[in-house]
């Protein structure tokens, strides 16, 4: 199975869970804060040099961050990048909030890489869609 937007989506923290316990969280997601910091690089690749150069976004070629965020994003990754590739609980936060609009480019790059969807996410969703079998059965029958 490849990734896909959804399956990356699922891999990032709801609103909800952020609010419960953040360090649980910041765990359980992207098993570290430092692994985050390299799923915005992911992204940061696909910048064209001179974006880079300027932390903005200059072509319209739907790679790469939108306008919004390049200089927030790229400052984030350059943070991480002087303390040791890692993020604090602060720019977790709030670049998980930014990122998720990413999914889709990085369901992409997995792909491309060749990186496999993890066994706990296939089960999750295998668990999810006989969930939905069965409320749509249910359903059916109480037409």
């Amino acid at each position: 199975m490849s990734w896909t937007k959804e399956l990356v989506l699922s891999y990032f923290p709801t609103q909800d869970e952020f609010t419960k316990d953040f360090v649980l969280v910041a765990k359980r997601i992207t098993h570290s804060r430092h692994t985050f910091a390299r799923v915005i690089k992911l992204i940061w690749e696909k910048q064209t040099q001179d974006e880079k150069a300027i932390r903005d976004t200059r072509h319209r070629n739907n790679v790469g961050f939108n306008g919004a965020d390049a200089q927030f994003l790229s400052s984030i990754l350059e943070s991480s990048n002087k303390y040791g590739g890692t993020l604090s609980h602060k720019q977790f936060y709030f670049a998980v909030k930014r990122m998720r609009k990413y999914t889709g480019q990085l369901a992409d790059i997995l792909n491309q890489k060749g990186v496999p969807v993890p066994e706990e996410l296939l089960n999750r969703r295998t668990i999810e869609q006989q969930e939905l079998t069965i409320k749509t059965a249910v359903v059916k029958i109480g037409e």
